[in-house]
């Protein structure tokens, strides 16, 4: 798995390790995929306890890389 330079930045600067992106990508609910310049993209999504994570990446078969990262925010009711 190939991480871009936009992903790590994003990682970095919101606190999401590579553990957790390499989860999403292989574990997360497959959300949607479609192929955009020839590529199949894919967007996973994973529920964790503090966070929902959200990842883009392409995948030819043999390689998936991740384009970005970023978290879902959670919204808090009250009453």
């Amino acid at each position: 798995m190939i991480i871009s330079e936009h992903a790590l930045g994003r990682m970095s600067s919101k606190g999401i390790s590579e553990e957790e992106v390499k989860k999403c990508v292989y574990e997360g609910v497959l959300k949607t995929r479609n192929v955009v310049n020839g590529e199949m993209r894919q967007v996973t999504e994973l529920q964790m306890k503090d966070k929902t994570l959200v990842t883009i990446h392409t995948f030819d078969g043999l390689e998936r890389r991740v384009i970005t990262v970023y978290l879902l925010a959670r919204k808090r009711w009250q009453r």
